[in-house]
């Protein structure tokens, strides 16, 4: 296969995080915003005048910028090209703006020194661990690719930290719980039994309303590992559980609570590794024993929490434990059972079923503390509204591209693109058009205020292309001596 190796060392990121670097970076974002100015000034020029202006000055005489507030921070001078093109005589031009390594910083102002103090005082308390120095190994083979990482040394203040408050540190997990033919996502993690002690409320409800010690079953009747797995189906509302992962992760709070978001949009079951069953059936029996008896109860309120149990029995000798939780006119379902060394939670009977007489774990592979894997091979019923969700980002991007291509009109995105330095295309492939009264609009997307769409992502499309192409995509993490090491590994 073909590797890449890179390393961004404790010297690269002092010199990413230093005062010189971050002052110099204002100052070039200052006066690049400056250049994009002249440019919008001189394109509106065109538009009212019929030509480009002169020069610099022409501008400021006719009124279309204001001399005392076009200045580079940085001390360079302005200067207008073609009549459209702005430079600066010491950042450059929009589309080539200089290096920061080839610029020198010999002074600061008052405002700078107290915008660095406290970007550097925020960076301390919240980022620094999240920059540390990385290290990397990206393969590529003929099954896919696989990109290795580790970051030196462990974070202390950081998402990461707060991560193992749920997972604990140790990597000991190797494969899955119960994984079925049309699962689409899977997450596993090595749970830490400290999650069930009484500083969670989760616990102390349990312990005050059903007399159950959660803590005590967690740690003497479950083992460590939980895998959640979300099915096949039509979607019912569009829910990034990676992201809300990744924000719980950033704040250390909601971390359960994107799972079930999840577990309501798509079917879905958890698998609980369980260590002594005895014990655990018999907090299964004072848990329904306690629902019971809190359900048998007057309701609170309108919007108390209404709370049952039974067992649920089917035909050809199916049975299953089922818990609901009624809140105003909504109820959420769970059915629980059994399935070789796992307690089995599913949001429907069918998927539990299917779990129970199909679902087969994931043969083991280097230890890791959370794998999550994604199947885009399965999609079938999901593909459509995946779909969608695509086109509806691709329009976004390429109404965007035609709002930045607007003052262009009649001078065509070529010299758009050589003026502002980057791309003005639809990300589809669709051709673009100038109405009459100026207007852009697209092949694809329409226009501005009449947006249009395709269902599906056309043929061509490099993306669209990719995810063909990929039947799975997985992520794993674990804590080293001395740092956090990652895998990414994408298989055709």
């Amino acid at each position: 296969g073909e590797a890449v190796f890179g390393f961004l060392s404790e010297a690269f990121v002092r010199r990413m995080v230093s005062p010189k670097f971050r002052i110099l970076e204002s100052r070039r974002i200052r006066c690049a915003s400056r250049l994009r100015t002249m440019t919008d000034a001189a394109l509106l020029f065109r538009r009212e005048k019929g030509r480009f202006p002169k020069n610099l000055e022409e501008l400021f005489r006719e009124g279309y910028l204001e001399r005392e507030k076009l200045f580079c921070p940085h001390g360079g001078t302005y200067r207008l090209e073609g009549g459209i093109q702005a430079v600066c005589s010491v950042h450059g031009r929009l589309s080539e703006l200089k290096p920061l390594l080839e610029m020198d910083l010999d002074k600061v102002t008052p405002s700078e020194k107290r915008a660095y103090t406290r970007w550097a005082f925020a960076y301390e308390r919240l980022w620094r661990g999240l920059i540390d120095p990385v290290s990397f190994r990206a393969v590529r083979s003929q099954e896919g690719w696989t990109l290795d990482g580790e970051i030196h040394p462990l974070p202390r203040n950081s998402p990461y930290r707060n991560l193992t408050e749920y997972v604990g540190e140790k990597p000991i997990l190797s494969g899955t719980g119960p994984v079925v033919p049309d699962t689409v996502f899977l997450l596993a993690a090595a749970l830490n039994p400290a999650l069930t002690g009484e500083s969670f409320e989760a616990a102390r409800q349990a312990r005050r309303r059903f007399g159950v010690d959660l803590s005590a079953v967690f740690r003497e009747g479950f083992g460590k590992r939980v895998t959640l797995g979300l099915l096949d189906d039509r979607i019912l509302f569009d829910f990034d559980l990676g992201e809300s992962l990744a924000r719980a992760l950033r704040s250390g709070e909601g971390v359960g609570a994107a799972p079930l978001f999840a577990a309501l949009n798509l079917p879905a079951y958890a698998a609980l590794q369980v260590k002594d069953r005895g014990k655990v059936e018999a907090f299964l029996d004072r848990l329904r024993e306690g629902v019971a008896k809190e359900g048998a109860k007057p309701a609170g309120g309108r919007w108390s929490l209404q709370l049952g149990a039974y067992r649920l029995k089917g035909r050809k000798g199916f049975s299953c434990r089922a818990l609901t939780a009624r809140l105003f006119s909504f109820e959420f379902r769970l059915f629980l059972a059994f399935h070789g060394d796992d307690l089995v939670l599913a949001t429907r009977p069918d998927v539990l079923k299917k779990v129970l007489s199909g679902g087969k774990t994931k043969p083991p592979g280097e230890p890791y503390l959370v794998e999550a894997v994604l199947y885009p091979g399965r999609w079938k019923k999901l593909a459509s509204d995946m779909n969608l969700a695509y086109e509806e980002a691709a329009r976004s991007a390429c109404l965007k591209a035609l709002v930045e291509a607007y003052p262009f009109h009649g001078l065509g995105t070529d010299l758009a693109e050589r003026v502002m330095g980057f791309r003005l295309r639809c990300p589809d492939g669709g051709t673009w058009r100038f109405g009459p009264g100026g207007e852009p609009a697209c092949s694809l997307h329409g226009t501005i205020f009449h947006p249009l769409q395709p269902p599906v992502p056309p043929p061509a499309n490099p993306t669209a292309r990719l995810l063909a192409r990929v039947k799975e995509a997985s992520f794993s993490l674990r804590f080293e001596k001395g740092g956090l090491r990652v895998r990414m590994e994408i298989r055709r």
